[in-house]
């Protein structure tokens, strides 16, 4: 038996937008769960819940409590607020020892480069943290030496071009890719840390260098 499956491709902010616009869901969990969605996917955190349900992303317990919540209707209550909170609070204590660097272009654009190598972390938070409190136009976030992802802070600059050249993509404002080596440069990367730096992530700081610049 033949199956046959509708493919939808519009440019929204979330895959719940877009789930919400293609089946026309008009009720207010629907509304809401977009509403959430486009706000993390888009790294923005402008909003609480966005926020603290970033901080149980990692946890499967939490999870499935945040998604039975839904199913529910409902977002929040006491009993999980109270453990994302803690999450939150031991986010922010890594985030304080997380080492970045600024690389400034020849026509004056400014580059966050953030290594979060080797214990990875949430980079799109960490990222919009540090949009909030420096001057820069976007950041390169290395999550290890096989994962990076892009995030605008300012300007138009579509991101998703550079990561499409690495197997990724996403927002021209958020985005990531992956990063190709020899399998004994991973090994060393993750017996070595912070303490060796492949040439591969050299290479993808180049290009995004040279991105910056062709753009402006």
């Amino acid at each position: 038996m033949r199956k046959y499956a509708e493919v939808h491709v519009r440019g929204e902010k979330s895959a719940a937008r877009l789930v919400m616009e293609v089946f026309n869901l008009k009720d207010e969990t629907s509304r809401r769960i977009a509403e959430i969605a486009d706000d993390a996917d888009t790294a923005e955190y402008s909003m609480e819940i966005s926020r603290l349900y970033r901080a149980g992303s990692r946890g499967s317990k939490l999870r499935k409590r945040i998604v039975d919540l839904m199913a529910e209707g409902k977002f929040m209550d006491e009993e999980l607020e109270e453990k994302l909170r803690k999450n939150m609070k031991k986010e922010e204590k890594r985030h304080a020892n997380v080492e970045y660097q600024f690389i400034t272009t020849y026509n004056g654009r400014k580059i966050a480069v953030i290594d979060l190598r080797p214990s990875g972390g949430p980079g799109s938070v960490i990222a919009k943290e540090l949009c909030s409190k420096e001057e820069f136009d976007f950041s390169l976030v290395i999550f290890s030496c096989e994962r990076f992802s892009l995030y605008r802070c300012r300007g138009l600059e579509d991101l998703s071009k550079v990561c499409e050249e690495y197997e990724g993509g996403g927002h021209p404002y958020a985005c990531g890719g992956r990063i190709k080596m020899p399998f004994y440069r991973r090994i060393l990367c993750r017996v070595l840390g912070k303490r060796y730096k492949p040439p591969e992530i050299d290479e993808l700081i180049e290009r995004v260098r040279r991105m910056c610049e062709e753009a402006c």
